[in-house]
Formats: C-alpha cells, structure tokens, sequence
C-alpha cells in the first residue's frame, strides 16, 4: 500500500504518525515533487473532513506531560509520568 493506505489506517485507528524529511526530490531517499504532493494533499482532505490534527513532536510531548529541560553544564533532563502516578526522571551528560 502507498501513502493513501497509510492515511486510511490512521482515520480508522487514530494512530499517530511522525514525518521527517530533508528534502523533497533530492535523492533516491526522499519523496518525490509527486509524492509530497499527494502527501500534502493528504494532509489537507483530513485536517478538512475534522479526523487529522497535526502537531509537532514538541507539542506531543508536551501533552503527554514529558518535561525537558537543559541544566548549566548542558546535560538534558527528561521527566514523565508513568501510568502509576510516579514520575520517572532521567539525566543525559
């Protein structure tokens, strides 16, 4: 299945699906003008039909009560909650 699959798996399931790209018709890796287009396409019918939200992975993140946060040394903090009211808190040098 193409990306139309794809879209018609994520109306049905309200799944969620993080794009990334560098480039659009690039090289062999990255979509083509006609992909991104029907890509793009895509993107709209759902935002217009009420069933697509798109977010960034920030936001996300955010929602699901993830907190990061840069301490002075430059090491990465990360805190969430887990499903037992804990939260769980990890530090990346």
């Amino acid at each position: 299945g193409g990306i139309a699959d794809l879209f018609t798996k994520l109306q049905a399931t309200h799944g969620v699906l993080v794009c990334y790209t560098h480039n659009v018709g690039g090289n062999e890796w990255d979509p083509t003008l006609e992909e991104w287009a029907e890509f793009l396409a895509l993107i709209d019918e759902g935002m217009a039909a009420g069933w697509l939200e798109c977010v960034t992975f920030e936001q996300l993140l955010v929602r699901s009560g993830v907190r990061m946060s840069r301490g002075l040394t430059g090491a990465w903090q990360v805190e969430w909650p887990e499903i037992d009211g804990t939260t769980t808190i990890k530090r990346f040098p």
